[in-house]
């Protein structure tokens, strides 16, 4: 098995992983296109990077990060926004080569940390991460997407929060 950066030629075989991840987590399926990771991903600035697990020609599975920053710390690190294995790839330790790799890429670029989030629901992945040492932060995570986003904003300034 090999972990490499992903390539521009890797996109149409990335999607079915892309879709089993964005499936497993009821997400929407038709946002985050070929279109959208080969614009967003392989630009003359790339707002994510992703590295790919490939054995005899076949992706078993692949992280998505992106820089972060933590205030707390003064401390640069990563934010993994998705990792994920193929089913018939699982437990032959491709997760840990994944974030391994992803560990090495923030150690090269002097990161200092690397963060992600786990659906409480998801027990396999939370023992997953439990195994490999990471701890629970202890946090809740919160997002406003597009249509809130549009609320907040159109409020007057005098709101508070």
């Amino acid at each position: 098995m090999e972990i490499r950066s992903a390539k521009r030629e890797d996109v149409p075989r990335l999607m079915p992983l892309v879709r089993a991840m964005l499936s497993y987590h009821s997400d929407p399926l038709d946002n985050f296109t070929e279109q959208a990771i080969l614009r967003d991903g392989f630009g003359s600035e790339p707002e994510f990077w992703i590295l790919v697990a490939e054995e005899n020609d076949v992706l078993l599975g692949y992280a998505l990060f992106h820089e972060a920053y933590e205030t707390a710390f003064a401390a640069r690190g990563f934010y993994l926004n998705d990792i994920f294995v193929s089913e018939a790839a699982r437990s032959k330790g491709v997760g840990r080569a994944l974030l391994r790799a992803v560990g090495k890429e923030a150690q090269q670029r002097h990161r200092s940390f690397v963060w992600w989030v786990a659906q409480n629901w998801n027990d396999s992945a939370i023992r997953f991460y439990e195994r490999l040492g990471a701890k629970a932060a202890g946090v809740s995570a919160f997002a406003l997407t597009t249509e809130q986003l549009d609320a907040l904003t159109e409020r007057h300034s005098s709101d508070s929060p």
